[in-house]
Order: structure tokens, then C-alpha cells, then sequence
């Protein structure tokens, strides 16, 4: 009997072991629209002898503000952080709408680290896949210096890369985690007079800490990492007019026509 019984188990087993896996849904544009910044963003450093100091579309390398030479160092000159583009699309997964947001950013390295010779630069591009809770959690940021941790599904680099076809690369390395174990941090401060608003965003594991979307990771003051740290924007940060960087989280692009638009429901309602 006992024989029996477990010939039977081991039947209903294979059983279950020969029924397919439900296959995932399939990871696809949604419609043509995207947005891109680039021009118009200003970074901000506080130098080490008390001055801030900017440079377009890069926050400067934290020096004395009269080092004039030091600046001009191959290792300083992209900044301690630097923005090429910033680009924006919607995906469809499934029957759910998510974005894809992307920093454009310039890295350089020596070939022959040793002898500081063959100086090299490589554009990549780091992505965050959120929804539209996200985005709105953005959007919708008080007028005060505030440190927002975000939901995301996905997240990566992608190297030697372009805006025209950024896209093509990440849909074939966008894998949707319902539970990821990084988060987006977005700094942001609306406070400013002018229309301006500051930021600041990158990627961080939730329980490890390490960031991820920034040229030096490492980057301390005083022996003391600034990632999701409140006082981030207290020592460097972006500058944009406001008005620009909420018609590009909006996705208003006035090259498309809004009837493009596809009706999908939102990320955790499927």
C-alpha cells in the first residue's frame, strides 16, 4: 500500500513539474512620445574654501574656487557629476503603463592608469523604470528642500549610447521586479525665487546603501558620503527652470499630438 502511495506522489510530482511557467508579459514602446533636456541646466558646488561654483550641465569638482589649474586636471574636468541629456518614455508592460527615465552622463578614464596616459570619455546612460505614483510623487514635491525615495522596478547602465537608440538597448535589459531592491532618491527643492528648482537624483540599495546613476559614487565631504543625506543639496545640486522640468516629467512634447496618447492602466493594477 504504502508502494502505491508513493507511486502516486511521485506521478502528481512530475506532474506539476511538466506544466509550463506562465509566460511574463512583454516588455514594448507605448506610442512614439519622449522628452529630452539638453541645455538649460546649471550644477552647483560648494567649493572648499566657502564659495559656490557652477558650470553648465555639470556640478564642478569640489576645489578651492581660485584653484584655476586644478579644474583644468583631465580627472576634475567632468565634474564631480554631469548631465549630457535627460530623457524620458513610456513602456508598456503587460496591460500597466511605466516610464523609462534616463540620465545621459560623461565618464573618463585613463587606458594606462598607471602613467595617467590615453585619456578617454564614453557617454553611458543610467535608467529608472517607476510609474506614474512616481512621477506624481515628484510633480507634486512641496516648496522645500525634500528627499524623496521612490519606487522603482528596474534600474541599470547602459554604455557607449545615444537618445536615438537608448531605447532599442534598454528594452532589451529592462527586467520588471514587482519587489526591487533599489530605490530612486530624488532630492529636490521648489523653494527657489525665479521659477528655479534644485535637484538632485540617483540610485541606492535599500538594505546596502551602495549608489548607483552618479559619475563617483564614493564622492565624500569630510570623510562622510552626502547620498540620502537631507543636506545633500546644502553642497552641490542642478538648477532648472521649474516650468522645464515639469513639462518634461509630464512627457509634454510639442512634437506629438496628444490623440496619440494609448489608454493603459496604471503600474499594480493589473
Amino acid at each position: 500500500m504504502k508502494q502505491f502511495q508513493l507511486i502516486l506522489l511521485c506521478i502528481g510530482f512530475l506532474s506539476t513539474q511538466s506544466q509550463p511557467k506562465n509566460p511574463e508579459p512583454l516588455i514594448e514602446p507605448l506610442g512614439k512620445k519622449y522628452v529630452l533636456i539638453d541645455r538649460g541646466i546649471t550644477g552647483f558646488m560648494y567649493s572648499i574654501d566657502g564659495q559656490w561654483i557652477s558650470s553648465p550641465m555639470k556640478i564642478p569638482a569640489r576645489l578651492n574656487s581660485r584653484d584655476k589649474e586644478g579644474f583644468k586636471v583631465k580627472d576634475n574636468s567632468l565634474g564631480t557629476d554631469n548631465i549630457k541629456y535627460l530623457y524620458m518614455h513610456r513602456i508598456k508592460y503587460g496591460n500597466t503603463q511605466l516610464y523609462v527615465l534616463y540620465k545621459f552622463y560623461t565618464v573618463g578614464y585613463y587606458k594606462y592608469e598607471a602613467t595617467k596616459k590615453g585619456w578617454k570619455e564614453e557617454i553611458r546612460a543610467y535608467y529608472y523604470v517607476l510609474d506614474d505614483e512616481g512621477i506624481q510623487s515628484i510633480l507634486n514635491s512641496p516648496k522645500e528642500d525634500v528627499m524623496l525615495k521612490i519606487k522603482i522596478y528596474d534600474s541599470g547602465e547602459i554604455g557607449h549610447t545615444k537618445p536615438s537608440n537608448v531605447q532599442k538597448k534598454a528594452l532589451l535589459q529592462i527586467r520588471i521586479k514587482k519587489e526591487y531592491d533599489r530605490q530612486l532618491i530624488f532630492h529636490i527643492d521648489r523653494s527657489q525665487p525665479d521659477g528655479l528648482v534644485r535637484f538632485f537624483f540617483y540610485s541606492q540599495h535599500k538594505v546596502f546603501k551602495d549608489t548607483e546613476g552618479v559619475i563617483k559614487p564614493d564622492f565624500k565631504i569630510s570623510g562622510r558620503s552626502l547620498y540620502a543625506q537631507q543636506t545633500l543639496l546644502q553642497y552641490m545640486y542642478y538648477q532648472l527652470e521649474a516650468e522645464e522640468l515639469d513639462n518634461f516629467l509630464k512627457l509634454i512634447n510639442p512634437k506629438f499630438k496628444d490623440d496619440e496618447e494609448e489608454h493603459v492602466s496604471n503600474a499594480g493594477q493589473n
